[in-house]
């Protein structure tokens, strides 16, 4: 009798075994399904983020923000023109608009800052002649285009800078430029005034994440 029973009692414990192993195969099998399914997801999200940042696809237009005149601090850099309104350690927001002298060469700083992770291409800048229906006549000249903070350059240069027949500026990179959210790009402009006046000056920022570039519009007013 007492060996009826042992023999019973293996059999239940060896049928749990078997099932508490058929359960935990199953409860494996389905994590490693969902493990699966999460890395192929995964891969397919990063696959077809490559293929948009390869074809310009991830925003409708370059994500820029805070676009804007500044002077920076004059132990780093000298701000022609705006030496007196500079401030020896700290940098000074100008917001969208800026006066300056008429007949004198001054550096015009502007910064921008990136929204989102991106890769820079070109960027183009230059007074507009016409803007929401007025016209502009005898708008500053950017005569030269600076690196600012460079004291002195070394290899071969890494960004094409030329200007076309319209006056306008453009800035492109050989290797588009990575910036991560939040980081800030300076250009600075060198300028010659000739009329008094209130004039547009147009900015566009390309990146290869982008369809459209980001536009926008500053102010610069001459006074005499």
């Amino acid at each position: 009798m007492d060996w009826q029973i042992a023999t019973g009692i293996s059999a239940v414990v060896a049928a749990l075994v078997v099932i508490g192993t058929l359960i935990y195969a199953i409860v494996s099998g389905i994590k490693q399904a969902k493990h699966i399914s999460a890395q192929t997801e995964s891969l397919s999200t990063q696959t077809e983020l490559l293929r948009k940042q390869i074809f310009g696809e991830v925003y409708d237009s370059a994500q820029i923000r805070d676009v804007q005149f500044f002077l920076p601090e004059k132990r780093k850099c000298i701000a022609i023109g705006f030496e007196e309104q500079q401030m020896e350690d700290e940098e000074i927001a100008r917001g969208k608009e800026v006066k300056i002298k008429q007949g004198k060469e001054t550096d015009l700083h502007i910064k921008f800052t990136i929204d989102a992770p991106q890769r820079l291409r070109n960027i183009t800048c230059g007074f507009l002649d016409k803007f929401e229906e007025s016209n502009y006549y005898a708008h500053p000249k950017i005569v030269n285009y600076k690196r600012p903070f460079a004291i002195e350059e070394f290899g071969p240069p890494e960004r094409k800078v030329y200007r076309d027949w319209h006056g306008f500026w453009h800035i492109e990179f050989f290797y588009p430029k990575f910036l991560a959210k939040d980081d800030c790009f300076v250009l600075c402009f060198a300028l010659m005034t000739e009329g008094v006046g209130k004039f547009p000056l147009h900015i566009e920022i390309s990146t290869e994440e982008a369809k459209g570039p980001y536009k926008e519009v500053l102010w610069v007013e001459v006074v005499s």
